[in-house]
């Protein structure tokens, strides 16, 4: 769990497995890109099964909307499948290694190389390796090929990666943490520093799957089902639209962005709206005009024993520096990329004539 005053520079990432649920990396990933390019330029941005597909987007500054349009293509294909992803006739690695091969730039593995990390499980021990060396494409395609592959679910010739077995990366640590300013990332509605709050049913116990942690809510129950078995165009949308939501959130709170209410304003109106610095201790306004100085309130949270012994730490619950606000009450869909938008009305118009 990172610490709430870290500086961005110090900042890394680390993407969660999830399945199809990678449509919400996908937001994830849009908003960082929107609005807090630093964090993909510096530092290092790991990931394990799907996640670590999107982290090797992010090192390679491979375009978001493309990316997002091949998920959709593929979460199509597999519910045209009379099986799902089981189905004989449909080969999801393959997809994803093609996929993978014709987005990745020439000099991907030099990017990668040091910066990307991948979450695998060595098959013959069950031991978690990191990949974070690649001699060219082919090893880097590989290795995200090994963090993805679930025996029996992906077929049953096992990956290898300079001629060692390996299998899902989720399988061993499924959110890798390497330091105090791990910026984790998931879908699953928990301790995570970028994930769903679940307001409408947010539950009272969670537990921690392999540094994942997940709440008892009625949310993440459909979540954990949706990871093998592909969701509806609608519901990848909304995953998409709620990872942008929750990075936005995210963003706010560390002071590296303004909430959604002022970005919609900028929006609209064209007048970017300054961001006073972290360390100024401004006075906001309320929506009733009223005068307040800023002093956010904070709480402890704490990761389960088994969390790599991180134990607990404080983090704030802010408002917005700008106005005063407070971040999730105000839709993100109105700040939305406009070209990611595009790209799941144009998987609309495909899946209707598909």
């Amino acid at each position: 769990m990172t610490m709430i005053n870290s500086d961005p520079s110090r900042m890394n990432l680390s993407f969660s497995g999830c399945g199809f649920l990678c449509l919400y990396h996908a937001g994830v990933a849009a908003a960082i890109k929107e609005y807090a390019p630093e964090l993909m330029q510096k530092g290092t941005i790991s990931g394990a099964s799907a996640g670590a597909i999107v982290a090797a987007g992010l090192v390679t500054d491979v375009c978001i909307s493309q990316a997002t349009s091949t998920m959709l293509r593929i979460v199509r294909e597999a519910r045209s499948s009379s099986l799902g992803v089981i189905s004989p006739n449909f080969d999801l690695m393959g997809l994803v290694k093609e996929e993978i091969r014709r987005y990745l730039p020439p000099d991907a593995y030099i990017r990668c190389s040091a910066r990307l990390k991948i979450s695998v499980t060595r098959w013959s021990d069950k031991k978690n390796v990191i990949l974070e060396d690649f001699a060219n494409n082919d090893e880097l395609v590989d290795g995200i090929t090994c963090s993805c592959f679930i025996p029996g679910v992906c077929g049953v010739i096992l990956p290898t990666f300079r001629g060692v077995r390996y299998v899902d990366g989720g399988f061993s640590d499924n959110l890798p943490l390497f330091d105090d300013h791990t910026v984790t990332v998931s879908p699953f509605s928990g301790e995570s520093d970028i994930c769903p709050l679940d307001y409408e049913s947010a539950g009272f116990f969670d537990m921690t799957y392999n540094n994942t942690s997940m709440r008892f809510t009625t949310m993440n129950f459909f979540r954990l089902i949706a990871i093998l078995m592909p969701p509806s165009l609608e519901d990848c949308t909304k995953m998409c639209l709620q990872g942008f939501s929750d990075t936005v959130r995210f963003l706010t709170r560390n002071n590296m962005t303004t909430c959604i209410k002022c970005l919609t304003i900028q929006t609209n109106m064209g007048d970017a709206v300054p961001n006073p610095p972290p360390s100024q201790a401004s006075m906001v306004s309320s929506s009733s005009d009223t005068s307040r100085p800023f002093s956010p309130p904070t709480r402890s949270r704490t990761r389960s024993a088994n969390y790599n012994g991180q134990g607990t730490r404080k983090r704030f619950d802010s408002e917005c520096d700008t106005c005063g606000d407070s971040d999730h009450m105000h839709n993100a869909d109105l700040v939305f990329p406009s070209i990611i938008q595009r790209t799941f009305d144009e998987a609309s118009k495909a899946e209707a004539t598909f």
